[in-house]
């Protein structure tokens, strides 16, 4: 028996007329849809290769900040801490005392300045009462004993004009013999003692005079040293006062709200010491990052940058949209940290790692209809203010490429160009 290889019904088949004109498929209809699919995945890889974009981007550290930063108030004086008027979260004004320290030194010198001002004040006063009483009476007498020598004089001088007039008349008699020599001398001599009488009257109207100046003079230095050292120490007093007050109370030179208070009441605290940090009212957030001196040469003022608050999460609200503003041209020192970032030695370290960090500026850009008044770039952002101090991470996008330009070195290498 011949063993068949091909089926009956398929033999039958062939040898129909009615199975000729009959189309064989090849392929079927969803090999066609999947080939599609693959042909425009393709063409669209092709398009975002020349019209896509891949961002090259640079990770930063850093923190949220007011636009003027943290204030230190410092301490002008050293000393222990008496007073402290002001708590975390209270708000502060320029000029406003906002601690108070013991200046004992200080205070006795106060002390004994002012005791002597009082002393010299009531020395003052005495002198001018004395010199006012003493004074117009020795003035009053030298004024009643030159009216009087005044008086004496016109008598003396009187007498003198008649002397002179009876020494020619008894010349004459004399001349004619008639009056004896004798009696010519005898006038002749109280002439003299009346020229005598008129000169002494003069120097003794004279000494007055003189008298009456000395007298005006000697009060007037007595009461011009009583005031100068009265004056002396009136300074001395305001200058130990201006000094007490200066460095007993510490007073805030800036306006704003206490976030750190770095003394207690006790505490010893030397001059220049940074008591209170001060953040300013502004609420108007800025970021301040650090980035590796590598990277940081590569970030560029309006640059994009995306920033994370740390207690925000990032998967769930996205980040907050900025731009960079300002960048350093030197990589930033402790000392400039410390300063800005209120004397936190521990933040500036985990800032600092193994080389110093270039440091920049960013602003977050505004929205007004989200709570926390900034644009986030996938959501409306958490219910709740981002507050200054704190921590955040960054992502700014330094540059932009065409895909196609990342295959472009291989082409050219294939090519042999």
């Amino acid at each position: 028996m011949t063993k068949k290889i091909f089926r009956a019904s398929a033999l039958e088949r062939l040898q129909s007329p009615d199975q000729l004109n009959t189309l064989m498929r090849v392929v079927q209809p969803t090999s066609w849809l999947v080939l599609l699919m693959v042909a425009l995945i393709i063409a669209s890889g092709v398009v975002w290769g020349f019209l896509g974009s891949i961002p090259h981007q640079v990770p930063a550290r850093g923190i949220l900040i007011h636009r003027e930063g943290v204030h230190d108030i410092v301490s002008v004086g050293a000393g222990q801490v008496s007073d402290v008027f002001v708590e975390v979260g209270d708000r502060v004004r320029r000029g406003q005392i906002v601690a108070r320290i013991e200046q004992p030194v200080l205070t006795y010198s106060l002390r004994d300045a002012r005791a002597d001002l009082k002393e010299a004040r009531n020395h003052h006063a005495f002198l001018l009462k004395f010199h006012k009483k003493h004074l117009e009476g020795s003035l009053d007498n030298l004024t009643t004993q030159k009216r009087n020598l005044k008086t004496s004089r016109r008598s003396f001088g009187d007498r003198s004009d008649f002397l002179e007039s009876q020494i020619r008349k008894e010349l004459q008699l004399k001349d004619k013999g008639i009056l004896p020599l004798k009696d010519l001398e005898a006038t002749r001599e109280k002439y003299d003692f009346t020229k005598n009488e008129l000169n002494r009257i003069d120097m003794e109207i004279e000494n007055t005079v003189v008298k009456n100046q000395e007298l005006r003079a000697q009060a007037e230095r007595e009461l011009t040293g009583s005031q100068v050292e009265l004056n002396d120490l009136l300074r001395k007093v305001k200058s130990l006062e201006a000094q007490f007050n200066l460095e007993s109370r510490i007073r805030s030179k800036f306006a704003g709200r206490v976030v750190e208070l770095k003394i207690t009441v006790g505490t010893t605290v030397a001059g220049g010491t940074p008591v209170i940090t001060v953040e300013p009212l502004d609420r108007k957030l800025v970021a301040l990052l650090y980035v590796s001196p590598a990277e940081g040469k590569k970030i560029r003022p309006g640059m994009e940058i995306d920033l994370s608050p740390s207690t925000v999460k990032r998967d769930e609200y996205g980040s907050i949209l900025g731009l960079v503003t300002t960048v350093s041209e030197y990589p930033a020192t402790r000392e400039s940290m410390l300063q800005i970032l209120g004397g936190n030695r521990t933040l500036v370290e985990s800032f600092l790692g193994q080389e110093a960090p270039i440091s920049l500026y960013a602003n977050l850009l505004p929205d007004a209809g989200t709570t926390s008044g900034y644009r986030w770039s996938s959501s409306r952002g958490p219910d709740l203010s981002i507050q200054a101090g704190t921590l955040c991470t960054a992502i700014a996008t330094v540059e932009r490429k065409r895909p196609i330009s990342f295959l472009m070195p291989i082409f050219k290498k294939l090519g042999g160009i």
